[in-house]
């Protein structure tokens, strides 16, 4: 074997919920649990070994994962095969219609069971891509997907369903969002043997009024690109997602699945061009690196806390008269996630939990993950100083809740996303410099997978 040539394999494995599990996301009012399986969740491995780097990236087919799992998914990964923690990397694609796997009180329960067995099914797909590890040659491409995406922080402007199903919308500031699809290919002997494809923005295109288990586009457009390059294994890289959707979202349960078929088919179709056109590119280096940063929240009141507690509280007891079913459910959902949330601050627990921020490196592509939901903005900035060829993902080791840009946090900005969602999910908003501190531990991590060693 030539001693300048990489080592590559992919593994995956099922990690598909039992039928009757609630699913992730949009719950408080809708309770919704999985009543049948329209595709199977998976998670999926790659595995990079070359002059002393190494690494791991394992995609899981889920909301987001508790530090705790990828602790676990981590340890049960080094035993298996001696690799360091910091080779490691563990990934959600954000996927809402899946079972629900993170603390997010009344937006879907975790459950104990599926938990149970989840990190051993995780951890079996990277050290099955460890172990299939062989000779191997990289090619890159970008391909372009217009029209698919838009930035959620600006007004709409326009933009219906009825327009994103007929393909007559476009992002006036198509800046905001990704200019295409990022497709590694990976060859053994000339054959595909696997691909990486990553793109940013938020997969919630059939979920609210849908019961059915499935990857949303991002795991429908895997398994339609698998069935026509069998023995393939594609894995999601899912990108900056906090701000930023696909043009279709939410609607009848029929009209969702048509628009899954659709983005679906137009992802895969993405990657599929990929496929055929990418280039060959060097892969001079790997490297992997780990670093943990520590946020600052934003002002809080514990004693305002407990006032909206206390006032959601009396809605959810309010008469029937006095306010809606759906007024009741999203109050008791507030009451129950601010309890959970001044439980851990009267307990002396940190409100502010650790951020893992992973560096991965493969030749003149790195993939720079945080464990929060990341918005976009942060992304253009890290890609700014890094180079387009830095691809900036979401709630990779863990998940810790919203990072927005500063817009989030000011009119006319809907405040929600940058305060809201992280009350609901049992977590206290960061300060409005979480993206300055991001960018700032972002360039830290890459320069160590890129630097020249001694």
């Amino acid at each position: 074997m030539d001693a300048g040539t990489p080592r590559i394999g992919f593994g995956r494995t099922d990690i598909t919920p039992p039928v009757g599990v609630e699913l992730a996301g949009f719950g408080p009012y809708l309770r919704r649990r999985s009543t049948r399986v329209h595709g199977r969740l998976h998670a999926g491995a790659i595995a990079v070994e070359h002059g002393g780097g190494r690494w791991v990236l394992v995609s899981c087919d889920l909301l987001g994962l508790g530090r705790w799992i990828v602790d676990d998914v981590v340890a049960r990964v080094g035993a298996a095969t001696g690799w360091q923690p910091h080779e490691v990397a563990v990934h959600a694609t954000h996927n809402h219609s899946g079972p629900a796997t993170v603390e997010n009180v009344g937006w879907g329960e975790p459950d104990p069971l599926y938990l149970a067995q989840l990190p051993a099914l995780i951890a079996e797909a990277a050290v099955a891509a460890v172990a299939a590890r062989a000779p191997a040659t990289v090619a890159h491409a970008e391909v372009p997907l217009p029209g698919f995406a838009h930035n959620r922080m600006r007004e709409r402007r326009g933009l219906t369903n009825a327009h994103a199903l007929a393909g007559t919308w476009q992002e006036p500031e198509p800046e905001l969002v990704d200019r295409g699809v990022h497709v590694l290919r990976v060859d053994h002997g000339g054959h595909l043997a696997g691909f990486l494809a990553s793109y940013s923005c938020h997969p919630v295109i059939c979920c609210e009024q849908t019961d059915a288990v499935h990857g949303d586009f991002p795991g429908e457009a895997l398994r339609l690109v698998e069935q026509t390059r069998p023995g393939a294994v594609g894995v999601f890289a899912q990108g900056a997602l906090g701000d930023v959707n696909p043009l279709y979202a939410h609607g009848p349960a029929e009209e969702s699945y048509a628009a899954l078929a659709l983005f679906a088919g137009r992802f895969a179709g993405a990657i599929s061009t990929g496929l055929d056109s990418a280039a060959a590119v060097p892969v001079e280096g790997v490297a992997a690196h780990r670093a943990t940063l520590h946020p600052a929240l934003g002002p809080f009141d514990v004693d305002e806390l407990r006032r909206r507690r206390d006032r959601a509280l009396a809605t959810v007891a309010a008469t029937p008269a006095d306010t809606t079913s759906r007024e009741k459910a999203m109050a008791g959902v507030v009451a129950n996630s601010l309890g959970a949330t001044l439980a851990r601050l009267e307990r002396g627990e940190d409100a502010g939990p650790p951020v893992l921020v992973q560096a991965l490196r493969l030749g003149p592509v790195s993939l720079l993950g945080f464990g929060l939901e990341v918005f976009h903005g942060i992304k253009r900035r890290l890609q700014q100083q890094l180079g387009d060829r830095c691809l900036v993902l979401s709630t990779t080791g863990g998940w810790s809740g919203y990072a927005p840009t500063p817009d989030a946090y000011r009119p006319p900005a809907d405040p929600y996303p940058a305060y809201e969602v992280p009350l609901i999910a049992c977590r206290l908003p960061f300060h409005d410099r979480i993206a300055d501190d991001l960018v700032a531990a972002g360039v830290a991590a890459h320069a160590h997978v890129t630097s020249p060693r001694p």
